[in-house]
């Protein structure tokens, strides 16, 4: 069920969710011109650091080292201390 689509019900849906919403159009914005000036690779070694508190590398020897690496987490507190929620 969706909500209606009321000035008011817009306005607190943009009060909730606007911040969230500007800083990653802004970060994405920033990810295509990093990637339009100097290739995908660049692009994530730019995308990275906004996401990435810190890691640890265990069997690093497994670790491809020519080819793309892609880590996922769903760990939500990361997001809530950069800033993001």
């Amino acid at each position: 069920m969706a909500l209606p689509q009321t000035d008011n019900i817009k306005s607190i849906i943009r009060l909730i969710f606007g911040r969230a919403e500007r800083k990653f159009s802004e970060l994405v914005l920033g990810l295509d011109r990093e990637i339009e000036r100097h290739g995908s690779a660049a692009g994530a070694r730019w995308w990275l650091p906004h996401f990435v508190a810190g890691y640890d590398a265990f069997n690093v020897e497994i670790i491809p080292k020519d080819e793309p690496l892609l880590i996922v987490t769903t760990i939500l507190h990361l997001a809530q201390e950069k800033g993001w929620l």
